[in-house]
C-alpha cells in the first residue's frame, strides 16, 4: 500500500520524521477496502489545494470544504491523525478511537508540547480559527498519541483516549 502524506502544514513538506509506528491487523477484504477509500480520497480536488491550510482542521475528526459559490462539497479537511481514524473507520471497517465526544480536552500549551518549535514558527497560534479551533482552549481534537495508544492493542478498539496518551511514548 502506498504512503499518504498528510501533515501539518509547517515544517518542510514531505520531510517530518515518523519516530513511531503502529498498526493493527486487517483481513483481505479490510485492506482491499481500505485500499478503494485512499483512492476514492485521491480523486478528490483537494490535493491540488494551492494553500496547505486548506488540507489541514484540527477542530472536528473532519470538515468538508466548501466551494465559495456553489456551496458544493469540495473535499473533506483531516488533521493527520484523523485522516487515518477515517481511513480506517470508514475504509477498512476498523474504527481506532471512540466518538469525539469522549476524546479528553487538550489545550494550547499541550499542541505547543506535541508540535514543538514548528508550531510557534509557522505562526498557528495566530491562526487557530483557520484550523477550526474557535473559541477559547480546553479542545477535543483527535491526537496521534490516540492512535498510537489505540494500535497497542487491538482487542480494546474502539479505545477511549486517556488525557496522557497525547503525548506518545
Amino acid at each position: 500500500m502506498e504512503v499518504f502524506e498528510w501533515q501539518p502544514p509547517f515544517g518542510d513538506p514531505g520531510r517530518m520524521r515518523a519516530e513511531i509506528a503502529g498498526w493493527i491487523t486487517l483481513t483481505p477484504e479490510q485492506s482491499f477496502d481500505l485500499c478503494f477509500w485512499l483512492e476514492k480520497v485521491r480523486a478528490w480536488e483537494p490535493l491540488d489545494a494551492p494553500d496547505p491550510v486548506e488540507l489541514y482542521c484540527l477542530s472536528e475528526p473532519e470538515r468538508w470544504q466548501l466551494d465559495s459559490v456553489s456551496g458544493k462539497r469540495k473535499w473533506l479537511r483531516f488533521s493527520c491523525a484523523s485522516f487515518v481514524e477515517r481511513a480506517y473507520a470508514e475504509g477498512a471497517h476498523r474504527p481506532l478511537v471512540v466518538d469525539s465526544a469522549q476524546w479528553p480536552a487538550v489545550s494550547l500549551d499541550v499542541l505547543r508540547e506535541i508540535w514543538g518549535r514548528d508550531f510557534e514558527r509557522a505562526g498557528w497560534t495566530g491562526h487557530l480559527p483557520r484550523f477550526g479551533l474557535v473559541g477559547p482552549a480546553p479542545w477535543r481534537i483527535l491526537l496521534p498519541g490516540y492512535l498510537l495508544a489505540a494500535t497497542a492493542d487491538e482487542a480494546q478498539l474502539p479505545y477511549t483516549p486517556q488525557v496522557d496518551d497525547a503525548f506518545a511514548k
